[in-house]
């Protein structure tokens, strides 16, 4: 029977041509929430041969509902190998993250999300192209929607602007988000690509 790749095996030197390119740091888990406690596992991704703070650009990938961070390796693979360094995690509940036995919602997993980001990697959001599908897209509205909204003040950096600096999101679901007052699903809703310009042409 068909089974998943183990994680164990992110971009393996063996079987990978492309892996001298990249240099994959796993972390330890990251505690985040103090709300709803849980520990993330996230790997950081850096191109080869670029210092530490001189990558191109930073990248945040959300992956989608029970699904884990290396499943973004293609993209992540290509994004390195324009030289950016790029972040995947597991959400809770799946992976190498924790599993806290009680309801999770979009509004916990932004702020875990948004937790690992700035305190934990010590990313501003305004210097980050965040990309997210599926459930990833529906948190990631809200780690949108909470910028503008003041939700994430206490662990931003006094002078952090409330904003991505860009955002490609699929967001595959039909319902669930955030009903407008007046009945109507908001517009962020539908499935949507933002088109950034991260490589020439």
């Amino acid at each position: 029977p068909h089974t998943l790749p183990s994680p164990t095996f992110f971009f393996p030197a063996a079987q990978d041509p492309l892996r001298r390119r990249v240099s994959c740091l796993e972390m330890p888990l990251a505690t985040v929430n103090a709300a709803a406690p849980t520990r993330l596992h996230y790997e950081v991704h850096r191109p080869v041969g670029v210092e530490a703070g001189k990558e191109r650009g930073r990248c945040f990938l959300c992956m989608g509902f029970q699904m884990e961070g290396y499943t973004w390796e293609p993209q992540v693979k290509f994004l390195t190998n324009q030289g950016y360094v790029c972040a995947t995690f597991d959400n809770r509940g799946c992976g190498r993250s924790d599993r806290p036995a009680y309801r999770y919602t979009t509004a916990m997993l932004a702020r875990d999300a948004m937790e690992l980001l700035c305190r934990e990697l010590r990313w501003r959001p305004c210097e980050v192209h965040l990309f997210a599908i599926s459930m990833g897209g529906m948190f990631a509205l809200e780690m949108m929607a909470g910028l503008a909204e003041g939700a994430f003040a206490d662990i931003l950096e006094p002078d952090c602007e409330t904003w991505f600096l860009c955002a490609a999101l699929m967001v595959t679901q039909s319902a669930g988000w955030r009903q407008s007052p007046h009945g109507f699903l908001p517009l962020g809703f539908f499935t949507s690509f933002a088109h950034t310009n991260l490589v020439p042409g």
